[in-house]
């Protein structure tokens, strides 16, 4: 979500929306709308018998890299920027060198590609970030540093100090935050694999 001066109409997939009203106004902004993306851990996990995003995570982080393999989350259609409602979930390049790390790793590039994106078409237009390895996978996709607040439940963190303020207590926003990460992928890497995703995405748009 990024905020916005007034009302606008996004030209790349975005949705306008209403950041916060308060004593002071409304603040607008335009948000991209994932329909799966955290919970894509927990669906693979799931597939592969593991118990949980963690341990996924753990799983994920045995191999260098996804072997090939691009997994496209695309389990209830896709939000932002395609609005695709009938586009199904994909697993893609897969060998008989396949093994669940790759694919366990396939599904946090996932998450972080679909990220990407969206962050991509903010830039056009003007509880997941807790996990280190998928803040790297991150930075390394959007070739920017990722910052995280210390507090992981922001979102909820917010709405409590905005209830606050509107009961005539002072705004109280986390500011204390850590560079989890760096961009560590070359520009030539993180190019093939946008590439593959997006071949990948167009195939789960294919039906």
């Amino acid at each position: 979500m990024t905020l916005t001066s007034a009302r606008t109409a996004s030209r790349h997939g975005l949705s306008g929306t209403i950041a916060w009203t308060d004593r002071s106004g409304t603040a607008d902004a335009l948000e991209g709308n994932i329909t799966v993306s955290a919970q894509a851990a927990a669906f693979m996990a799931g597939l592969l018998g593991v118990p949980g995003a963690a341990a996924l995570s753990a799983l994920a982080q045995t191999v260098p890299d996804a072997g090939g393999v691009t997994f496209v989350p695309t389990l209830a259609g896709l939000g932002s920027q395609d609005w695709n409602d009938v586009a199904r979930g994909t697993i893609t390049g897969m060998t008989h060198a396949t093994t669940p790390a790759h694919l366990a790793r396939a599904n946090f590039e996932a998450i972080a590609h679909q990220v990407a994106d969206v962050f991509q078409a903010i830039q056009a237009a003007g509880g997941a970030s807790g996990n280190r390895f998928l803040m790297q996978l991150q930075a390394d996709l959007a070739g920017c540093p990722a910052r995280a607040s210390r507090i992981e439940e922001v979102g909820a963190f917010r709405a409590a100090a905005m209830v606050m303020a509107a009961l005539g207590g002072s705004k109280v926003f986390p500011t204390d935050s850590t560079e989890l990460a760096g961009p560590g992928s070359s520009i030539a890497t993180r190019q093939l694999a946008r590439k593959a995703w997006e071949r990948a995405l167009r195939q789960a748009m294919d039906r």
